[in-house]
Parts: C-alpha cells; sequence; structure tokens
C-alpha cells in the first residue's frame, strides 16, 4: 500500500458507511444523545474507521477511534504504525481486563456490550 494515494479511501469508506442501516444509525445517535459514551476500537485502520463514520454521519457520537493507523506523507500512504494488531489487543487497550469485559456473538462481528447503555 506504500505510495498510494489516500483519496483511495474516500470510495472505500463511502461503500462502508452504506452499509450501515439506518436504523443502526438511529441508534447510535440515540445512544450518543442520551449520554453514552462510545468508542471504537479496531484492529483495523482508524483511518478507515474514522472516514466511514464521517461518511456515515456518525463521527459524533463516538468519544474516539483507536486502531492501526496509516501513516500519510505528501498525500499518499507512507507505512503503518501498529497500535492495534490482535483482537486481545482491545482488551488491553481499553483497560479492562477480561474479568470485567463481556461479549456478545453479534452479525459477524464481536461487540462490546455496554450494561451502562442498557445492551448489556
Amino acid at each position: 500500500m506504500a505510495r498510494t494515494p489516500v483519496k483511495i479511501f474516500d470510495p472505500v469508506c463511502s461503500q462502508l458507511a452504506a452499509k450501515i442501516s439506518e436504523a443502526d444509525r438511529h441508534m447510535l445517535m440515540q445512544l450518543s444523545k442520551r449520554g453514552h459514551r462510545m468508542i471504537v476500537l479496531s484492529c483495523g485502520t482508524a483511518n478507515l474507521s474514522e472516514g466511514t463514520l464521517q461518511k456515515a454521519g456518525l463521527n459524533d457520537c463516538f468519544e474516539f477511534v483507536a486502531g492501526n493507523r496509516f501513516e500519510i506523507k505528501n498525500g499518499q500512504i507512507d507505512g503503518m504504525t501498529l497500535h492495534i494488531p490482535n483482537p486481545a489487543d482491545k482488551v488491553r487497550f481499553s483497560g479492562r481486563t477480561t474479568d470485567r469485559t463481556r461479549w456478545m456473538r453479534g452479525r459477524r462481528r464481536w461487540l462490546y456490550r455496554y450494561p451502562a447503555a442498557g445492551l448489556g
């Protein structure tokens, strides 16, 4: 991916954002409006997560996005910094222990359950 122009993110983020249903968008916005603190921890790239949330109109719903990050230089991908290379790193990154972390099986992905958000 080195030397790939960063403009490649736009169509990919648009395609990913289109997969977020209106019902899911509404739910996330409602949780945010109710004061629930939400974050994104991804083994993928934070750049794509941030772009996807922005295209979906959801970027203001999340306090922060953490993940591996493409390093950009002169409008091109120049490398990658790994912050969360493995799923287990999400737990360590969040500062939670596995004793306090509860997981549920979601639609083809693992979702963290937030008891305070009424989802736990």
